[in-house]
């Protein structure tokens, strides 16, 4: 059966629960506590223009794991694992909203979240297929996808983590013993060999990645899951793993995006709600204290894209759908 079924009906509600979907300005807005199910809360009101955005349903799709976004041409994609293991892509136009959810041609069957990013002017994706291999296609200026090719050398057990330093695309995994493991791909297109990311720590999940001040970090969780950060200098040192102010606890990856002069860190909790820090050029975390987006549930790692002047947050619903919100 088709695994994206469209949400053509409102849950009922009872005696003193928050409306499912609420209209402010003229927009349609869905309340993501009340669809699904979590508890009751008083009635808020409309969400102003500034700050965080209540969280609408990216129409129609469904997913079991977290999704991966990308702004590539200046339009936003999203990539996710359907529920037949299959990944679908669409895309999000300020002028248009939303397209259809398409599956990337000859898509592998997938236990794990995919991973996007964008360089050498195409949108790549990265996913592991039934043997645990790493595989990636990539979509071009002209709107086609290339063929799944396979990335030599290492198998990973989790989700993979990409990011763009210095002129080249690094991959990060989790390997078998899980240790991470990167490699880089050139310009030239070219596969360097895999090498360990230094330091002795061992992750029950996979790494994100992320370039701010020419600088490469990479998040993971420790086996408590505690959230740990390693990065490389500019001069290609690792400063070596360590743990993040707060010691906060998380049972996803991490997700990051740079926005505005400033890294921002996103963390699913253990109550399956999102919380956030920002790191300065500086290096330093400016807020005291982890922060809370409002309103929405997760049971997967969140997402996060900077995009014409907003930071977004997409992530997967306690009722399976695909959830975005942002905030300037």
């Amino acid at each position: 059966m088709y695994p994206f079924t469209p949400y053509t009906h409102w849950p009922v509600q009872s005696a003193g629960q928050v409306p499912s979907v609420a209209v402010s300005d003229g927009n349609l807005f869905y309340n993501l506590a009340a669809i699904a199910g979590a508890q009751r809360v008083p009635p808020r009101p409309a969400a102003p223009r500034r700050g965080w955005l209540r969280w609408t349903r990216v129409p129609v799709g469904a997913t079991d794991r977290a999704p991966a976004g990308a702004v590539y041409r200046d339009v936003l994609h999203a990539v996710v694992k359907g529920l037949d293991d299959r990944l679908y892509w669409n895309r999000f136009e300020a002028r248009r909203g939303w397209g259809e959810w398409v599956q990337i041609p000859d898509s592998p069957r997938t236990n794990n979240a995919p991973e996007a990013v964008v360089f050498a002017n195409r949108l790549h994706v990265f996913a592991t297929d039934a043997q645990g291999r790493v595989v990636t296609a990539s979509l071009g200026p002209r709107g086609r996808w290339t063929q799944w090719a396979v990335v030599p050398g290492r198998r990973s057990r989790s989700v993979p983590g990409a990011a763009v330093h210095q002129g080249a695309l690094w991959l990060f995994v989790r390997g078998d013993d899980d240790r991470l493991y990167m490699t880089r791909l050139t310009p030239r297109g070219e596969w360097e060999s895999w090498q360990n990311v230094p330091g002795a720590e061992r992750t029950p999940g996979g790494p994100t990645a992320v370039n701010f001040q020419n600088t490469l970090h990479v998040f993971t969780r420790d086996a408590n899951n505690n959230v740990i950060w390693n990065f490389l200098t500019p001069a290609g040192q690792w400063r070596g793993w360590r743990n993040l102010p707060g010691r906060e606890r998380t049972p996803a990856r991490p997700g990051a995006a740079v926005h505005e002069g400033q890294l921002f860190l996103f963390l699913r909790n253990p109550d399956s709600t999102i919380s956030y820090r920002t790191l300065s050029p500086r290096l330093e975390f400016a807020q005291p204290v982890w922060q809370t987006v409002p309103g929405g549930l997760t049971p997967s790692a969140p997402e996060a894209v900077s995009w014409q002047g907003r930071i977004y947050v997409l992530a997967r619903g306690t009722d399976n759908g695909i959830w975005l919100t942002s905030r300037d």
